[in-house]
């Protein structure tokens, strides 16, 4: 386990050292640690650290993400679960990164049309679909098996 301070000096020293632009990609179901978002929003002022993917599975750390970076024109928030792509769309997300979508790419295309044409009962619809397709491959699986490993 890294402690908050050695996750902020990881980011910085890695974004310090690398001349193409850094996502910071949180997913504790591999990494068994999550990035504060607290850490997350103070990295986001560096000038190479352009967005964040967050693959967590927690309502209220998407409410207070889109509450943070949904303004922000230097920094994005995407979001890694499928389960929540509409909700995190409608708050106001950059985007989407799911797994399904490698499966499934039309839903979340049409998705995010919704979401851009104001449509939020077709998003929704499309969030169904969604749920129903990652269903398909993914329950019962750990996220290796899952995804093919």
């Amino acid at each position: 386990m890294l402690t908050e301070s050695q996750m902020s000096k990881y980011f910085e020293d890695l974004a310090n050292a690398i001349s193409v632009p850094l996502i910071i990609y949180n997913i504790p179901a591999t990494t068994h640690m999550s990035i504060p978002l607290s850490i997350i929003d103070e990295l986001s002022h560096h000038p190479n650290i352009v967005a964040t993917k967050d693959s967590e599975r927690s309502d209220e750390r998407l409410q207070q993400s889109l509450q943070l970076w949904k303004g922000r024109t230097d920094f994005g928030h995407f979001l890694g679960w499928a389960a929540r792509s509409a909700d995190a769309l409608l708050g106001g997300s950059d985007g989407l990164i799911p797994s399904t979508g490698n499966v499934f790419p039309g839903i979340y295309k049409k998705m995010l049309e919704a979401v851009q044409a104001e449509n939020k009962e077709l998003a929704y619809e499309m969030q169904q679909h969604s749920d129903t397709g990652g269903n398909l491959y993914q329950s019962g699986r750990t996220l290796g098996r899952a995804c093919g490993h």
